[in-house]
């Protein structure tokens, strides 16, 4: 990863993040891991290092990609020193380089049809969106970038809840996807939880006590960031760590 000579610091887990090279990423698990900000880094650092790269950061809608990542940047201090907010085309566009990040939004099908062409993608909340969707748009990414440094990519971030909660599980985390022709060493998941966020931490101390008061499924979710777990499930205890053993012949 380059230096990074902005106010982005990464802390080791967003750095760890930051250098994987696999085509598809997954950050996330816990709450308050650090994911918008891993997200919003990685588009900069791409946009900072690579020249007339066109990427883009998707949330559900595009009010929440505005109201998430234009927090970072404007926390980071970064406009318009190294680059400049177009609100007409919800673009943020760096100087020395040309890139363009462009926020975008996948709420219902029919959305999937305003992507264009990207040479990196970016989502948000990633059980948030249907399989389907998550297909399509990624369809869209691949690059036309000379620089042989430089490879098209898709990384993500996301809580264990949520209506993809199914389909995200089986590729980014278990590895195993029966549904689709798949190919598991395109994948990576880097597990972050509170703990991986010491700078939120220590600003927010109390923030963490909010969630023990939520049921059972929602805070071994959200606060130990497990996937084994979600609402309905009948083994509120399973862990696939514990309780699935390798196959074995059967005298």
């Amino acid at each position: 990863m380059p230096d990074i000579t902005i106010s982005y610091k990464p802390q080791p887990r967003q750095r760890f993040f930051h250098s994987d090279p696999h085509f598809f990423r997954l950050y996330g698990g816990a709450v308050f891991g650090g994911k918008s900000y891993a997200l919003f880094g990685e588009a900069m650092i791409q946009c900072m290092t690579f020249e007339n790269l066109s990427g883009c950061l998707v949330k559900r809608t595009l009010k929440s990609c505005k109201d998430t990542f234009l927090h970072v940047a404007r926390e980071l201090r970064i406009m318009p020193d190294l680059c400049k907010w177009n609100e007409r085309d919800s673009t943020l566009k760096f100087h020395k380089t040309g890139s363009v990040i462009n926020f975008m939004y996948c709420e219902k099908d029919r959305d999937v049809e305003l992507f264009t062409q990207y040479d990196f993608m970016g989502i948000d909340e990633l059980t948030m969106l249907n399989e389907y969707q998550f297909d399509m748009i990624g369809t869209r990414v691949r690059t036309s970038c000379d620089d042989p440094r430089f490879h098209a990519n898709i990384f993500a971030a996301t809580n264990p809840d949520k209506r993809g909660h199914a389909w995200v599980k089986r590729r980014f985390v278990d590895k195993s996807d029966p549904k689709i022709e798949y190919d598991p060493t395109l994948y990576s998941f880097i597990q972050a939880k509170s703990s991986d966020n010491p700078i939120g931490l220590a600003r927010n101390p109390r923030y963490m006590d909010q969630y023990k008061a939520l049921p059972e499924e929602k805070r071994k979710a959200l606060i130990d960031g497990s996937w084994e777990i979600f609402e309905g499930q009948f083994f509120t205890e399973w862990n696939s760590q514990i309780h699935v053993i390798s196959k074995f012949d059967i005298a």
